[in-house]
């Protein structure tokens, strides 16, 4: 357990050494989505808030690694490899636990004060959202919550695992070393899937686009699904789906780490 946090404390110590531009910009749209968040409505710093952390934190803790091309750095010192993924992955997702933790009592805080609604003159998405399906205002945030939080933890335990497959994913994402095509290509197109998905899904839940009766009925079963328990219930499995494929990515990551040639 020493050794894990020598290893969490050396990679704070990398990352705060030489000039690490990601750490700024991660906390500039961090406090940027949060504002965003607590001024014009929670359901948006529920969801965008978790996916920018999981976008930023993996860049930001490796910036310095890649940028002076250490990657190889700890295969020299006397851990076993799995103990590296072990203090990485445990670093990611306790970092990533707390801002997320202090992202929802910021949402909760402009929830509970009704701020959000007097700064947006009473129009809020989040309102009309839940007068268009069975949660609560505040079911529906929860709900929220937990799907944007698993989609970021998800999101940061593949980065991960990537990254220990292969560095120079990020590497790429900072400019330091070119990327095949067909890698940018299978990125650039899981991005924007994503991106629509989401807009679909929240456009169909606003009733801004009508869907088959087959497909509505469907819908409606799965809503009221997800409506047990004002969400609580559908939110705790997502979370707890999300917390067994991201350990499922960090077995993966021990066992593939532990053959590779470095």
């Amino acid at each position: 357990m020493n050794r894990i946090r020598d290893l969490i404390r050396m990679d704070f110590i990398t990352m705060n050494g030489g000039k690490n531009n990601m750490k700024s910009l991660a906390i500039i749209s961090t406090l940027l989505m949060l504002l965003g968040g607590f001024f014009i409505s929670p359901l948006f710093g529920a969801v965008i808030t978790p996916l920018t952390v999981a976008g930023f934190f993996p860049i930001m803790i490796f910036q310095n690694e890649i940028k002076y091309h250490a990657e190889k750095l700890p295969a020299l010192l006397p851990v076993r490899r799995r103990d590296l993924v072990t203090s990485r992955f445990l670093m990611m997702t306790g970092l990533y636990a707390a801002v997320i933790f202090i992202c929802y009592l910021v949402m909760l805080i402009s929830m509970l004060t009704g701020f959000y609604k007097q700064a947006m003159n009473g129009e809020d998405l989040l309102s009309m959202l839940a007068q268009k399906t069975q949660f609560t205002e505040y079911g529906l945030f929860h709900l929220a919550v937990c799907i944007g939080a698993a989609a970021g933890l998800k999101i940061i335990s593949i980065t991960l695992k990537q990254y220990f497959s292969d560095s120079s994913i990020l590497a790429a994402a900072l400019g330091v070393k070119e990327q095949n095509g067909k890698k940018n290509k299978q990125r650039a197109v899981s991005s924007v899937i994503i991106i629509a998905v989401t807009v679909l899904i929240m456009l169909v839940l606003g009733g801004l686009i009508p869907i088959g009766p087959a497909f509505s009925l469907i819908f409606e079963m799965l809503m009221q699904l997800a409506a047990i328990a004002d969400g609580w219930i559908f939110g705790i499995v997502v979370l707890a789906a999300a917390a067994c494929s991201a350990f499922y990515d960090y077995v993966c990551t021990v066992l593939s780490y532990d053959e590779k040639e470095i």
